[in-house]
């Protein structure tokens, strides 16, 4: 297995689309799997049909009204509730032989609640029921020996959340050896509705998000033994970043270590901090149209220093920015890299 390359992002589904809304769906729809497709024991990933999903998506990018107001209803700003929301929204609008769906579906058994189900659909001519939970991570790569021995994993590398609360392998055990086996149970297939007649379940995860490696092992050249630091259960084809610390980006010049994952070198960069609701599909946005998006772009390396050593002199949470380059008519994202506290994981550990 090679080193984790930079995506081209012009080549992704995504690329080509103005709106961000509809970029961001392309994105919960067609950005890969953060496990392994071979690993898993359940149903493939339900990634739509791309010639029918593109030309649906160019229509919604034409006229985006829709997606926009059933994104406005979304309950939470927080990126689970969006993910779901986005396939939601995908599943309402899709020309298939699925008959209902059923959303957050709670398990109630004995008077307490035994969990909660993602999606459940109903294909009546298959007469088959598919269960399907959603998830949607992003993981730092840490040497397993920086993390605390009560949150490390038994690998090399553990992939952490920001925070370090949440950690691959265990939310990858929990989806597929608790939440999608609840629907087995006969006692919660009593609660389904009584007219969904059906002979066979299929359960299925969707797991998207993206992997950021220490930049350290990039400059260390010590990438080229990345099989040894990929658990099994890794899709070789994730969406991938770097994360370095605000210390090493003060000593680094960053544009000049990445150089080599952007096209062209000659063309105007750029450098901007991302929001959270940012964190789906790289961006693309136009020069005009820049002035209306929650986040500012910073002429060079220094500028974007100044921000995030404001932001840590009072908050501990990790950010992330991208560097972008404007290619004709619009800035194009190329890089994406978190940045964490210096001593990172233990500034962050409660």
């Amino acid at each position: 297995m090679q080193p984790p390359n930079l995506v081209n992002q012009d080549a992704l589904p995504w690329s080509g689309f103005e709106h961000t809304c509809v970029r961001d769906l392309a994105w919960c729809l067609f950005s890969p799997s953060l496990i392994a497709p071979s690993f898993s024991r359940y149903a493939p990933d339900a990634r739509p049909a791309p010639a029918d999903a593109i030309a649906t998506l160019s229509r919604l990018d034409r006229n985006p009204t829709s997606l926009q107001e059933w994104m406005a209803t979304c309950a939470s700003r927080r990126l689970g509730f969006r993910f779901e929301h986005f396939w939601h929204f995908w599943w309402s609008q899709r020309q298939t032989e699925c008959d209902e769906c059923l959303y957050n579906f709670q398990l109630n058994l004995g008077g307490k609640t035994a969990g909660e189900l993602d999606a459940i659909s109903w294909y009546p001519q298959r007469r088959t029921v598919v269960h399907t939970e959603l998830a949607v991570k992003f993981y730092l790569g840490i040497d397993s020996a920086q993390l605390p021995p009560e949150r490390r994993s038994t690998d090399r590398l553990s992939w952490v959340g920001p925070g370090i609360q949440d950690r691959l392998d265990l939310k990858w055990q929990q989806l597929e050896q608790r939440q999608l086996t609840r629907l087995r149970d006969s006692a919660a297939q009593q609660l389904l509705p009584s007219h969904w007649h059906w002979e066979r379940l299929q359960t299925q995860a969707i797991v998207r998000g993206r992997l950021y490696f220490p930049l350290h092992y990039l400059l260390d050249n010590r990438l080229g033994d990345w099989s040894l630091l990929a658990p099994d259960y890794l899709n070789p084809n994730h969406l991938s970043g770097y994360w370095l610390s605000l210390r090493q980006l003060a000593e680094l010049d960053l544009q000049a270590c990445l150089s080599t994952g952007v096209p062209g070198g000659k063309r105007p960069l750029a450098w901007v901090i991302l929001e959270r609701d940012q964190w789906f599909a790289s961006l693309r946005v136009s020069r005009e149209l820049f002035s209306q998006t929650p986040s500012k772009l910073l002429a060079n390396q220094e500028q974007l220093l100044v921000q995030l050593s404001a932001h840590f002199k009072h908050y501990r949470q990790p950010l992330q920015f991208a560097l972008l380059e404007f290619c004709e008519t619009h800035w194009c994202e190329r890089i994406r890299c978190f940045v964490v506290p210096d001593h990172w994981p233990g500034s962050t550990v409660p």
